[in-house]
């Protein structure tokens, strides 16, 4: 059974070559759409297994295939084909279930990564929904003009006005500028709505531009994250239900990114666990050691 590849794309001739393309594989298929609106009936009609989509489309903007998908209860592979990878792509997220190509592009690239896309096993990441940061992204690869309105559980409602890209405005609750873009970054995309912006907005409230900004909310979040308490070790009936419920590689993973992000304790409730699963393993024994001196050190105590 051949798997259904919807493509949007607004330029016919790119858009008839990946036609072209797909429908010759053997074991693809392929509906071709102009705009978002197109695509939307084809998302409920004939659900895809992969989307390929431009972002600057005429009408509604590409970004907003996101918030159709996750309408429909899709979670599928998506490929972003824009002319403005390099720009951002330091700056852009990994994600699992999201690629970023740039423009020129091969069909026979297109090909090999569409089928790489939908032969790769699901991470544990892969249905978790897009966030305010992967849409702001998106809309300043594309330097799209648009607003986000994202809302809580709770009712609480904010939004984002966004100009060629760059974030002008924002208000969520009492916050505004750059506070109510922080508060905004982690919500999920379910609650996320995005409109091309209708007319310019108000004096603007935010002077960074997006790569400017994501940094330094990046920066404080980390500043943020070091300067928090250090918890204290977990009890000893803890460690043992630990090390039981963990394998050898999971506890070594896990005190190796406890040490990145210099959460000692937790690092040496890690390591320990290594240990007494590989007693005789020398790395687990160096690494505890070590923890355990700059757990002492930051002023935490000893193993607890």
């Amino acid at each position: 059974m051949s798997c259904h590849v919807l493509v949007v794309e607004d330029e016919p001739s790119i858009l008839r070559g990946y036609m072209r393309a797909i429908n010759r594989d053997p074991g693809l298929r392929a509906t071709g759409c102009a705009m978002v609106e197109e695509a939307v009936g084809v998302l409920l009609q004939d659900p895809p297994d992969i989307l390929v989509t431009d972002l600057n489309l005429p009408g509604r903007h590409g970004l907003e295939m996101i918030n159709e998908l996750e309408a429909a209860g899709l979670r599928i592979p998506i490929i972003v084909v824009t002319a403005f990878k390099a720009h951002y792509e330091h700056s852009f997220p990994e994600r699992a279930d999201l690629l970023v190509l740039e423009k020129p592009i091969s069909v026979n690239h297109l090909l090999s990564v569409i089928h790489a896309r939908l032969g790769a096993a699901p991470s544990q990441g892969a249905r978790a929904g897009f966030q305010v940061a992967d849409y702001l992204q998106l809309a300043g690869m594309s330097r799209a003009s648009v607003v986000l309105r994202a809302s809580l559980e709770q009712g609480d409602e904010g939004w984002l006005e966004i100009v060629e890209g760059d974030v002008w405005n924002a208000y969520f609750g009492s916050l505004v500028g750059e506070e109510a873009v922080a508060a905004l970054m982690h919500l999920p995309a379910a609650a996320v709505a995005t409109q091309v912006l209708a007319e310019p907005p108000g004096a603007r409230q935010i002077t960074r531009g997006l790569e400017g900004l994501l940094l330094e909310l990046a920066r404080q979040k980390d500043e943020s994250r070091r300067n928090a308490p250090e918890p204290a070790p977990p009890a000893t009936a803890e460690r043992v239900a630990y090390a039981e419920r963990a394998g050898y590689a999971e506890r070594m993973e896990a005190g190796m990114a406890a040490v990145r992000n210099e959460r000692w304790a937790e690092a040496v409730v890690a390591f320990e666990a290594a240990l007494a699963a590989r007693p005789e393993d020398s790395r687990a024994r160096h690494n505890l050691e070590r923890s355990r001196r700059l757990l002492g050190e930051a002023g935490q105590g000893g193993r607890g």
